[in-house]
């Protein structure tokens, strides 16, 4: 039964509230999309956007659009959007599913990838206290005080995207905060220090070599496990990890274990950090901080060399192999062994979210490097403290239940085009890198060859595919590119990114499109939003939403054309690219035109586009620029001529061999 309308109740629409849904759904019926900015449905009524899903339930069901999927390759003709609930409030009110779910209906994809919504360190949404447990703080209060927890305002949110046919996605992160629930509950499943009583260094008896080896890690977990059960019997508590609605019982399990966490610090128990992404082994404890009471660890590369600058230093990754040394590779005649409980218990994240509130498919978080990161070709013995091959395809296996839920789709943050190997490992997607250059020459000759290679994977091989990531989560980290792409870049060069994602594609090599969360009304600070307790910036460009839009309606038009389609002609260079587009119908084709990045940023004057064949045939079909959604009618007979292409500008050609 539908959660929707209950909550409709709840809020009270206003007559007003309820012109507002009709309109909304008036839209979506005919269309398939708002006309409003995600800026303005954030802005927009609770009771009102609540009343739209509430009808919305009585017309649709709210059925997982991918439920019956034989298998994964729905992703690989879905597009994708990013979507941190925490970031999703206006002014001084934070975010909530409620006003998650209310941008829905403006993302514009059929797939929306959830950020982690669990209870964090440091509020770093990546520092995951416990991966079983609802962020309390994001359900709305008004609901929780009437009986619907945040647990429930979860399942509201996924029934929402459902009964708009999006699937949604959860984030499956390798580590957790260093002193996370699942931490002091599971202490065995993660490494650990015991450092002595003066600080100076570790416990007699310890010894850097010995602290990633299964005999340490079963030793130190048992001493933790012991004080965190001393620290939950005094307190009358359970678990720690428990996700009760009743807020004076949360409020008791959340005493207990902070107090847990003290006595920890106070016996000089600390979980061992996660590496840098280029370094080896495991890090090494360096010294004691007095000022700040927490160790300081060495990270080293291969070559010795300082990488911390590069290290997350607030979490700890799951021990998937015991027998790391510090911070340099291990003897491949003494190659680390595998600790099936981590794997096995990290495997099992997904269960809950799958089988209980209806997610569709896993982003696997931090699987960068993990080809460059194993001792052997088979990617069994680690490097360092990331997942390997073997262990990703033990937990693919799992998540998909080993062959019980097989439309369960995997995508893998791997910034790079190795579909093929992360196929191998039973992942769908990687994330690819596109995000992180500009759209000039060497892009679109990527691109090309990307796309030649997709479709030459044979008909029975195991189809995957890279994304065509627009922005990412993180692409505003001061280790790349420093601030959001939608306030590093212009309307134009936003437009022409979508533009390459949406058409330098089809077929068999076919790259879904993956964006996040207020990038089409151009809205800002979603990297800061991870990091903080932080709103997007809300920009509310309708214009660039509306061109967006266009460009979307466009590659729907053509989207069958397209599904058979491969790509034919096609030419890149300084400042210009054009493509062709043909199917099985020879005398039908696309041309897609480009003006790429260049430093001195020239506009095109004028371009002749050879169409092949006989010079005589003439071909009609019609003209896009983007700025009128009907196009203009164009006839020509042996190449086609673009005029006036200024600078960032794209057209697309729609072409017809005429016949009299």
């Amino acid at each position: 039964m539908s959660l929707w309308p209950r909550i409709a109740e709840i809020l009270a629409p206003t007559e007003a509230d309820r012109g507002f849904a009709e309109r909304l759904l008036g839209e979506l019926r005919s269309d398939g999309l708002v006309a409003d900015t995600q800026s303005a449905l954030a802005r927009a009524p609770d009771a009102a956007l609540a009343l739209f899903y509430a009808i919305l339930s009585g017309e649709r069901s709210s059925q997982s659009p991918v439920r019956e999927e034989r298998d994964p390759s729905w992703a690989l003709r879905a597009d994708f959007c990013y979507l941190n609930a925490r970031a999703s409030g206006v002014g001084a009110r934070r975010g909530t599913f409620l006003q998650a779910a209310k941008i829905l209906p403006a993302l514009g994809a059929r797939a929306v990838h959830l950020a982690p919504f669990h209870p964090c360190h440091f509020e770093v949404i990546y520092a995951i206290e416990s991966p079983s447990m609802v962020d309390r703080r994001l359900g709305d209060p008004r609901l929780a005080a009437s009986g619907i927890g945040a647990r429930e305002q979860l399942r509201a949110f996924v029934e929402a995207a459902h009964l708009l046919r999006m699937a949604v996605g959860y984030d499956l992160v390798p580590h957790l905060a260093q002193y996370a629930r699942t931490v002091l509950e599971r202490p065995e499943l993660f490494r650990w220090i015991d450092l002595a009583e003066d600080r100076r260094g570790l416990e007699a008896g310890l010894d850097p070599e010995s602290i990633g080896s299964r005999a340490t890690r079963i030793e130190l977990a048992s001493r933790v496990r012991a004080l965190v059960g001393e620290v939950k019997r005094r307190a009358g508590v359970d678990n720690l990890e428990a996700d009760p609605d009743d807020a004076a019982e949360a409020e008791r399990i959340e005493r207990a274990y902070y107090a847990a966490i003290r006595g920890l610090i106070e016996r000089g128990l600390w979980t061992v950090l996660s590496h840098a992404w280029n370094g080896v082994g495991l890090p090494e404890f360096h010294r004691y901080d007095r000022d700040g009471n927490y160790p300081v660890f060495r990270y080293r590369s291969e070559s010795g060399e300082d990488v911390g600058e590069a290290a997350y230093s607030v979490v700890t990754p799951y021990a998937f192999h015991d027998g790391l040394p510090p911070n340099r590779r291990p003897d491949p005649t003494r190659a680390p062994e595998r600790n099936d409980d981590a794997v096995e218990y990290f495997a099992r994240v997904f269960d809950c979210w799958r089988d209980g509130f209806g997610f569709d498919f896993v982003r696997i978080d931090s699987v960068d490097h993990v080809l460059d990161s194993t001792l052997d070709d088979a990617g069994r013995f680690p490097v360092s403290d990331r997942p390997t091959p073997e262990v990703l395809r033990s937990v693919n296996a799992r998540i998909r239940a080993n062959g019980r839920s097989p439309s369960i789709a995997v995508i893998a943050e791997r910034l790079g085009q190795e579909f093929e190997a992360y196929a191998g490992m039973g992942f769908d997607l990687t994330l690819g890198s596109d995000m992180l250059r500009r759209v000039d020459r060497p892009l679109l000759e990527d691109s090309f060859a990307l796309a030649d290679r997709l479709a030459a994977v044979p008909a029975q091989g195991r189809k995957a595919s890279v994304c065509f990531a627009l922005d990412t989560h993180d692409t505003g980290s001061p280790r790349l590119w420093g601030q959001s792409l939608t306030a590093l870049m212009g309307r134009e060069r936003l437009a022409l990114r979508r533009f390459i994602a949406r058409f330098a594609s089809c077929g068999a090599g076919r790259r879904p499109l993956y964006e996040t969360m207020g990038f089409r009304d151009r809205s800002a600070g979603l990297y800061e939003a991870t990091i903080a307790a932080l709103n997007l910036e809300w920009r509310d460009d309708a214009d660039f939403t509306a061109l967006c839009a266009r460009v979307d309606r466009l590659r729907e038009r053509f989207g069958s054309f397209l599904e058979g389609a491969w790509m034919a002609e096609r030419m890149a260079a300084d400042g210009l690219a054009w493509w062709f587009l043909r199917g099985r119908d020879p005398g039908r084709f696309l041309v897609a035109v480009a003006s790429l990045e260049t430093a001195d940023g020239r506009d095109l004057d004028r371009i002749a586009i050879p169409l092949g064949g006989d010079p005589l045939v003439q071909h009609e079909g019609r003209v896009w620029d983007f700025t009128d959604p009907d196009g203009a009618a164009l006839c020509v007979r042996g190449e086609l001529r673009v005029e006036g292409l200024r600078f960032l500008e794209f057209r697309l050609y729609e072409l017809r061999q005429a016949f009299y």
